[in-house]
């Protein structure tokens, strides 16, 4: 839309800070620190669950006459860049950070682009003016707590008495994972192993530990523990973990085998994934694999899908990571757990919640819930066609990870007027059709269907949409041209069959979780996730992660999942699948082929160029 000259004001506020850059980062990127040092913020609520990520959101209360505002972050880059977007009745503000490493300190930038509504349009410039010299006054403010060891809102929230109940979306995970398909999510990593030892070459375990708990405060998620509760208790709950030892989540775990090669390490940690999480503790283990080769240690860090999705996992997993290399061995965390809470508090809990259901219900919230449940009995749209790529679940696992620089890959699609994510699709279109042609279930026209996840952005709700995946057709260019388009549809409207169960109240949502697990892979021939990641190197107890490795959990009869992230410029891809698809290096070599290809004919013809991922 086009503005008048004095219709947008653009603020730039910087300051240097004696903190570190995670300390900066964590305090000014939760907006529930925000009334600590901007008086202007009454109250804040944050919308989404724990940790800071893409898609997270807060509702703010301002005073002078701002009142709510919708405050999401769009890009999240820990600890040295975010971007949020801000939106009120009078007032909408795009904000970009960034924290540079000084010596002896942290340089924090803060720019804000103002875009006033209605008559505030007319006084924008000495709103302007007025707004950069309250940011200095505010940012000083930020200084002088972070400079004095001020808690941070996570930390704090320890103390809160409230019951943190699980939610819907959360609890999606739990009654949707089955004894050979656990829920859990993973980083496989690959880091420098001298830091790691001991003088006598053998893995500093105390000291790794120690460096882990001196990180948990920043993900109090890896300090909670599930609370079970009964008819009438509600939902279950999180409550702080009774004994914690940060013995019980990273140990050693040497291999039982010979772990000769890349893939040899691979395929044993998607394995050793699947083994279950203590549901009575923490819902996350850390794995050290000694004895890699080149001298390098492993790391597996696996949280179960209840604890954090794509997004939130990344940012959990950052939180235990450092942008620099110094040195850091605190240990034994200070903290006073909550007591769990008593069933007559659940009770309790659970009637004034309900009670608060009723108080706001809204005829449109109950339309909207009949719609899914509608959806769910009648998805639109063609069935997924039958293949031996959907089926019941074994019991072990195969994993083939590809890797390509993650700058290439924006040249390349830039060059075809797509986007990173089209191009995985196409690459795994490809591959798929390798796969079947060799078990001959391929056929002219055949479109195999991929559920895709797209992340709430500039206020739209989440969501996944079914893209096709035309492995019958012939052409390259053409299969490309048919995701294109059909990307581009399925980002402007995500479905809402099978993804707006996690919208349902917990009872329907659990009935709809039933419902796909019987029937979902009737409708999906496999899951295709794109994560954003950490776009600098990062360091695990002073040690360089050189290589990192994501996992998502094979689902609801579907024995192929493939889960791309970025990392430090590059971009690895996994596929994973279970031990029905023993023919999963004839999909790899498809995909590393589409792959190839497409950057071949780039640089034959098109310079460096960039993309959106």
């Amino acid at each position: 839309m086009r503005r008048g000259l004095f219709t947008v004001a653009t603020l730039e506020n910087m300051i240097d800070i004696s903190a570190s850059a995670d300390e900066v980062f964590d305090f000014v990127v939760d907006v529930r620190n925000e009334p600590q040092w901007n008086p202007q913020l009454l109250d804040v609520q944050m919308l989404t669950p724990d940790p800071v990520a893409v898609g997270t959101r807060f509702r703010a209360t301002f005073g002078r006459g701002v009142g709510e505002a919708i405050i999401e972050d769009t890009e999240v880059d820990r600890p040295h860049r975010w971007k949020a977007i801000s939106r009120s009745r009078v007032l909408d503000a795009e904000s970009e950070g960034q924290i540079l490493d000084s010596p002896g300190c942290s340089r924090l930038i803060i720019k804000t682009r103002l875009l006033p509504h209605g008559f505030l349009r007319v006084v924008t410039p000495v709103l302007g003016s007025w707004m950069h010299r309250t940011w200095e006054h505010d940012l000083r403010t930020v200084k002088t707590l972070l400079e004095h060891d001020t808690p941070t809102a996570a930390q704090q929230a320890s103390s809160d008495e409230t019951v943190e109940r699980v939610p819907v979306p959360d609890l999606c995970a739990l009654w949707a994972e089955t004894p050979t398909a656990p829920m859990n999510i993973a980083l496989i990593g690959i880091v420098e192993a001298e830091p790691l030892l001991a003088p006598d070459g053998a893995v500093a375990l105390n000291r790794i530990r120690s460096s882990v708990e001196a990180r948990l405060p920043r993900a109090p998620m890896l300090l909670h523990a599930l609370r079970p509760t009964h008819l009438g208790q509600g939902t279950p709950a999180w409550i702080d973990a009774p004994g914690f030892d940060i013995a019980d989540h990273v140990n050693l775990a040497e291999a039982d085998r010979p772990l000769d090669d890349e893939g040899d390490f691979l395929t044993w940690c998607a394995n050793r994934s699947l083994i279950p999480l203590d549901r009575s503790r923490p819902l996350w283990r850390l794995d050290i694999i000694p004895g890699l080769p080149e001298g390098r240690i492993g790391v597996l860090l696996v949280l179960h899908h209840v604890v954090a999705d794509g997004l939130r996992g990344v940012s959990l997993i950052t939180s235990l990571l450092e942008s620099t290399p110094r040195a850091s061995e605190d240990g034994g965390v200070m903290r006073r757990p909550r007591p769990a809470p008593a069933a007559l508090d659940l009770v309790l809990d659970n009637l004034r919640r309900r009670w608060d259901g009723v108080r706001r219900f809204r005829p449109v919230r109950l339309i909207r819930s009949a719609r899914t449940m509608r959806a769910l009995s009648h998805t639109p749209g063609p069935l997924a066609p039958s293949t031996s790529l959907t089926g019941p679940i074994g019991n072990q696992r195969h994993l083939t990870v590809l890797r390509y620089p993650l700058a290439t890959l924006r040249a390349t699609a830039h060059a075809n007027s797509c986007t990173i994510n089209d191009l995985l699709i196409a690459a795994i279109t490809t591959g798929l059709r390798e796969l079947l042609n060799a078990r001959g279930e391929n056929q002219d026209g055949l479109q195999l269907l991929a559920s895709v996840p797209v992340g709430a952005h500039g206020g739209n709700e989440g969501g996944m949409f079914i893209t096709p995946l035309p492995v019958g057709v012939p052409d390259r260019a053409e299969r490309l041209r048919i995701i294109k388009d059909a990307t581009a549809r399925g980002k402007k409207r995500p479905d809402h069959g099978i993804a707006g169960i996690v919208a349902l109240p917990a009872s329907l949502a659990r009935l709809g979780v039933a419902w796909a697990k019987r029937t979902a892979a009737s409708h999906i021939n496999l899951y295709i996730t794109n994560v954003p990641g950490p776009t600098s190197a990062l360091y695990f107890a002073r040690a360089r992660l050189l290589e990192a490795v994501p996992l998502a959990p094979l689902v609801a009869g579907v024995r192929l999942s493939v889960t791309a992230m970025s990392y430090d410029d590059q971009f690895a891809i996994s596929l994973l699948a279970d031990n029905n698809i023993a023919d999963l290096p004839a999909l790899a070599a498809g995909v590393r082929a589409t792959f190839e290809g497409y950057i071949n004919e780039r640089r034959s013809v098109k310079p460096d160029h960039s993309a959106p991922a």
